[in-house]
């Protein structure tokens, strides 16, 4: 099992990520990320990140540019192997990456919060299922049917052909 800093793409690449002072730098010129920025403000800027897909594989470019030198992929080639599950679990690396980089209480910190953010988007989902699977679709369209009716909306609509039943033999 890969270690809790590294992540594997859709292609079956396992990436790690680690966070250097010489990442900073490079966090800073190439993609406009300020590591001490994403912790600050109840970590608001580091969920705007991991929220938005194309920039947080930017930054994971520069995070694994000299692993995926090492195979000969380029950065129009990276983004390639990301997709909804492989950046939820880029994201959590990302967070223990930062976390690992992080002195203490920081580092307990993020863990923390990233743990609860799992907890929270998976009750949250489950929570979201439960009230769709109570949708009643029957009553659901015979109110608004009756809302139609009530309006003189479905009175007035002409009938199409495909809507008129063909005459049955036996009314013959």
């Amino acid at each position: 099992m890969p270690a809790t800093n590294a992540f594997t793409d859709l292609s079956g690449r396992t990436w790690t990520l680690e966070i250097t002072t010489g990442t900073l730098k490079r966090l800073r010129e190439q993609v406009s990320i300020d590591l001490k920025l994403l912790i600050k403000d109840k970590l608001a800027a580091l969920v705007e990140l991991l929220d938005d897909p194309e920039r947080f594989v930017g930054v994971l470019w520069v995070l694994c540019e000299s692993q995926a030198a090492k195979l000969n992929l380029t950065p129009e080639q990276f983004p390639e192997g990301f997709g909804g599950a492989t950046l939820e679990a880029a994201g959590a690396a990302f967070v223990e990456a930062v976390a690992l980089f992080s002195p203490n209480p920081t580092r307990d910190l993020l863990r923390a919060w990233a743990k609860k953010h799992m907890e929270i988007g998976t009750k949250t989902a489950a929570m979201g299922v439960t009230r769709l699977e109570g949708i009643d679709l029957d009553k659901l369209l015979n109110d608004a049917m009756r809302r139609a009716d009530s309006n003189g909306f479905a009175g007035n609509l002409p009938l199409l052909p495909a809507s008129i039943p063909a005459p049955s033999p036996s009314a013959n």
